[in-house]
């Protein structure tokens, strides 16, 4: 379980170098596993900071050191997190419990983010096709800031499964930076500032107390506008809205699950603002019929 170990980076605030608790980039496998450990209070540096620090081979450019508090992922091959919790991280401007680049791959199995913040991703931020596969776990009470992500941010053209995450009591913050309504502002926010497809599915997860801007476009669960991949959401619950302008939320896979309420199965109910495209035999938003 959580707190075997604790890592404890003792960092209060953004500096020239970045204190985090762990870096995976040099191609490990899923012979890698980290397990049993706690991080807090770790930090990325400022962002954009004058000097570098001397490990610039695994990518930390002066825009890397900015991102991944706690976690910085580069390119792995199925790295596996196990049983950690991670808490009181921050990302000067991403991904301020883990921060995962492009080519990036790993599993992350009963792990927890809470009270962390990154400026795009409080929790997790996902660049453009990286692979992460979340089993088990929660992220709560996390905070970003105008874009939004405060529990997740994936973005465009990445691999995404939750299953059995909590995201709860997760924040974005109203740091307007322009018009509110050109931003997502999701507290999960994908395919996020870019098109392209992606394979992303949300299944037995409960997104409760979640808040972000009035004015903004989901508080819940966002969904880039230009996005053409495919997001697939079973068996998870919703207490607020979900942005979903292009139909890219596929939830018809059984005729035996529609569902009411704010609980979406494989049929979804308009109450959380996203409607079940194709169920029925004349393509009724809002209905099953037998044999589907």
């Amino acid at each position: 379980g959580h707190g075997h170990s604790t890592i404890d980076c003792e960092a209060t605030s953004f500096g020239d170098f970045p204190k985090r608790g762990f870096i995976f980039a040099n191609g490990e496998t899923r012979e890698t596993v980290l397990r049993g450990v706690r991080i807090v209070r770790c930090r990325s540096a400022a962002y954009g900071p004058p000097r570098l620090p001397t490990f610039v081979s695994y990518g930390d450019s002066k825009w890397d050191a900015g991102k991944g508090g706690g976690v910085h992922i580069g390119r792995t091959l199925g790295l596996l997190i196990q049983n950690v919790e991670i808490h009181d991280c921050k990302g000067h401007h991403e991904g301020g419990g883990i921060y995962v680049s492009s080519g990036g791959n790993a599993t992350f199995q009963n792990l927890s983010i809470a009270h962390s913040f990154g400026v795009y991703g409080g929790g997790l931020t996902m660049a453009s096709k990286s692979n992460i596969r979340w089993y088990g776990g929660v992220v709560s009470h996390c905070e970003s800031d105008w874009i939004g992500g405060a529990a997740v941010r994936a973005r465009f053209e990445s691999l995404l499964v939750l299953q059995n995450v909590d995201i709860q009591f997760n924040k974005v913050r109203d740091q307007t930076y322009g018009n509110p309504d050109e931003y997502l502002r999701g507290v999960v926010l994908i395919g996020s500032d870019g098109t392209g497809n992606g394979i992303y599915e949300i299944s037995n997860c409960r997104f409760i107390g979640n808040v972000a801007p009035a004015g903004t476009n989901g508080t819940d669960l966002s969904i880039h506008p230009d996005f053409t991949g495919t997001v697939k959401i079973i068996d998870t619950n919703f207490t607020s809205s979900v942005f979903d302008p292009n139909v890219r939320i596929q939830t018809c896979k059984a005729s035996n699950a529609c569902t009411v309420g704010n609980h979406m199965g494989t049929c979804a109910n308009a109450d959380v603002g996203v409607s079940c495209y194709g169920c029925g035999l004349d393509n009724n938003q809002y209905e099953c019929h037998a044999g589907l």
